[in-house]
């Protein structure tokens, strides 16, 4: 069901938000008086919500399947 995601175009796109999000948030925190830390925190919430949303999906699919 979600094979698309293993396709290397989509991972490609995915990488790219992702890292453009990333490339906002910084410019966000050199421009902002004192800084924000935007950008770490992104690094560190990203992967970890990613997981979480697409075992939440995986587990829904499977569910609404069987």
């Amino acid at each position: 069901m979600f094979e698309y995601i293993r396709d290397p175009d989509i991972i490609t796109r995915i990488d790219t938000v992702a890292a453009g999000i990333y490339q906002d948030l910084l410019l966000i925190d050199q421009n902002t008086q004192g800084g924000t830390g935007l950008a770490a925190h992104w690094n560190e919430f990203y992967p970890s919500y990613f997981g979480q949303v697409s075992q939440i999906a995986s587990t829904y699919i499977v569910a609404e399947i069987i």
